[in-house]
């Protein structure tokens, strides 16, 4: 199975999303547990799993569109909150996802961007500025108030207290490609971007960036 997701889990354990659903590895043991519900098709081709804080349940998602809870003790899949039926009128098609500190989650999606979700409340937000510069992202980092999202169309920075853009990284601003798969900070402030032209570095104070080739 294509594995596109891998956590660790408690004790030896480590949670794996694939494309035949859920499984759960023991480093220990070498043993697999497979976890599917057949009339289901949110509980395979999954992409992302996510454990939740304070909760001994797993938020899973993945290429059929939608996302379910695992949960850990039962070993079942459950619906998410969802009473305004996003899911049922959206897709998400998530490829990553991350719990802040107060309970949201953040996904990037291949549908709709940059989304978030509260899974108590089970309210999704969507943001249609990001929408308008591209619906793909795959990838996304938070520091220092500033959310970094990348997408198919260059890097989008924007305000993480008011989710306004405050600037679009491209080509034009001096990036060697638009397709950016995945960014990640340093301590000195500094952009590491995966895009289709290779690896790149970006300054943002400086507005500089720097391609890295296999000649560096």
């Amino acid at each position: 199975k294509n594995i596109y997701g891998i956590i660790k889990g408690e004790g030896d354990l480590l949670w794996l999303a694939t494309t035949g659903g859920l499984f759960s590895f023991d480093k220990v043991t070498k043993k697999y547990s497979h976890y599917l519900d057949h009339n289901d098709e949110q509980t395979v081709n999954l992409t992302v799993p996510l454990k939740l804080k304070h909760t001994n349940k797993l938020l899973v998602a993945g290429y059929n569109g939608g996302m379910r809870l695992f949960n850990l003790e039962t070993k079942t899949f459950e619906k998410c909150e969802d009473p305004q039926g996003f899911l049922s009128q959206n897709l998400l098609r998530v490829r990553y996802m991350q719990e802040m500190e107060d309970g949201n989650i953040y996904m990037s999606t291949e549908a709709q961007s940059l989304v978030k979700y509260n899974y108590k409340s089970g309210v999704f937000t969507t943001y249609p500025d990001f929408m308008n510069i591209s619906g793909i992202s795959r990838h996304f980092w938070m520091e220092n108030g500033t959310f970094w999202i990348a997408t198919d169309d260059g890097l989008i920075q924007a305000d993480a207290s008011t989710m306004k853009i405050t600037k679009l990284w491209n080509t034009e601003s001096g990036l060697p490609n638009n397709y950016i798969y995945a960014i990640v900070g340093d301590n000195s402030g500094r952009m590491w971007i995966s895009s289709n032209a290779g690896l790149a570095l970006l300054d943002p104070n400086t507005g500089i960036s720097r391609k890295y080739t296999e000649n560096d």
